[in-house]
């Protein structure tokens, strides 16, 4: 049995596919560029590389085609969401065995963010308060400072997939700026609040969330509107993971999941569902929460077994001396059982070369800039 990883050029495929060699299943890693961190790890014996959706997508979902040639049970892991769109909007490209991949309408759903904000507040699920900007429209009502969201994170134009992420503003002209260069989407304006960034991932599987692990951000990159940095995991809030459960539920999604949120004085606030595998994945690797295998093991019906969960101290290699602390780090911490990164591994330590190469690439960047 076969798995197929596509966004080798990012860290959560290098924890996908790490967690899914230990589990015994062959692994294929797509990445769109050189310096790809799965093609540095001894977790993926084979490597393919893939023209980016933003350039052509077809070429891409033909690429993961090539990787499922061969006539077996074969499941495809998206590494990020403009992937996963293309791999369902092109899905006639790939062979008839491949399995794991949502239908238009299940993704549809779980990339709909003004439908997730009605359906999250009908379950009693609290969201920011948010001002909907449509295209053509002033700015007016527009909290500031505030994070602009496109209403779905990817979209298809031709034969491309563009998408992009959140973008933090603190005035009229910075808005109106993210305005133009989002030209022609709707977007959503909701006010930037100072609190702690949870998440809480795991593997949706017939309306339950499996193996789940929550973990708290202890310093976010780029700020103020980025990703974890550093991490710790954390208790599992019951009740709302039962909330999260059936809002997951309800909107049809299986598969690897994460949920985001932001918590100040008792009070979260859902801001985001990753329909996929994310940055932080090593965090539940070594939490006791494969992800990436336990999806596998359900797909092709093998047995697994749920594990506790350790406490972890999670680091992002390229990020964490960079990233500004959050007031989830002033609190007293007792020591973690296992601390885990989002690139080293004794047992596979060639993928910190991508990291090198990475940075060796920005510094030639910002040179040529300057000169």
């Amino acid at each position: 049995m076969k798995v197929v990883v596509t966004g080798g050029q990012f860290p959560a495929a290098l924890a996908a596919v790490r967690s899914l060699s230990a589990e015994g299943f062959r692994t294929v890693g797509i990445s769109t560029t050189r310096t790809g961190y799965v093609r540095f790890s001894r977790a993926t014996p084979e490597i393919l590389l893939a023209p980016d959706v933003s350039r052509s997508a077809s070429r891409f979902v033909e690429t993961v085609a090539k990787a499922c040639s061969d006539e077996e049970p074969t499941l495809v892991l998206p590494g990020t969401e403009q992937e996963l769109l293309a791999l369902v909007a092109w899905r006639r490209l790939l062979p008839p065995w491949v399995r794991g991949l949502p239908n238009a309408s299940q993704l549809d759903a779980v990339t709909d963010r003004i439908g997730i904000n009605e359906l999250a507040a009908k379950l009693g699920i609290t969201i920011p308060e948010t001002t909907l900007l449509e295209p053509g429209s002033g700015g007016e009502g527009a909290p500031l400072p505030a994070v602009i969201k496109p209403a779905r994170t990817a979209f298809v134009k031709g034969d491309t997939v563009v998408g992009s992420s959140a973008i933090c503003v603190d005035d009229e002209r910075q808005l109106a700026a993210a305005r133009a260069q989002l030209e022609g989407v709707t977007l959503l304006a909701q006010p930037r609040l100072e609190a702690d960034l949870y998440g809480l991932a795991g593997v949706m599987w017939k309306g339950s969330l499996l193996a789940p692990v929550q973990q708290v951000a202890l310093s976010i990159f780029p700020s103020p509107c980025g990703g974890s940095a550093l991490a710790r995991s954390v208790p599992i809030d019951v009740d709302l993971r039962e909330r999260l459960e059936r809002l997951l539920a309800e909107l049809g999604w299986e598969g690897v999941v994460q949920l985001q949120w932001l918590a100040a004085d008792g009070e979260a606030a859902l801001i985001d569902i990753n329909p996929r595998i994310y940055g932080s994945l090593a965090l539940a690797n070594a939490a006791g929460s494969p992800l990436a295998a336990i999806w596998a093991k359900l797909v092709f019906g093998l047995p697994w077994h749920d594990r506790p969960n350790r406490d972890v101290l999670y680091r992002n290699l390229e990020t964490f001396a960079r990233a500004r602390p959050t007031t989830a780090a002033g609190r007293e911490w007792p020591p973690p059982q296992l601390v885990a990164s989002s690139v080293l591994d004794r047992s596979d330590p060639l993928p910190v070369l991508a990291s090198v190469l990475r940075g060796v690439g920005k510094i030639r960047r910002d040179m040529r800039k300057r000169g």
